[in-house]
């Protein structure tokens, strides 16, 4: 059975969302890099909010660990 991850995120809480649940899987950034076909740094600038993705990517990201990506207007 897949296991789904609810969370309302925003550009501005992606990333420690993104280290809280990788670490919640217990992934490193190494794996989840790997996983998500990311470097290992882009993976850390994201997590530290240095740098933010594409929607693309960061829907990506989400699924692989184990969210969906809902988009809302405002």
């Amino acid at each position: 059975m897949k296991r789904v991850i609810k969370a309302e995120l925003t550009i501005d809480n992606l990333g420690s969302w993104m280290k809280e649940k990788r670490k919640f899987w217990g992934y490193t950034q190494e794996y989840l890099a790997k996983k998500t076909g990311f470097h290992g740094n882009t993976i850390r600038r994201y997590e530290s909010d240095e740098s933010s993705p594409t929607l693309e990517d960061a829907e990506g990201i989400i699924k692989v660990l184990g969210g969906e990506l809902v988009i809302r207007e405002q």
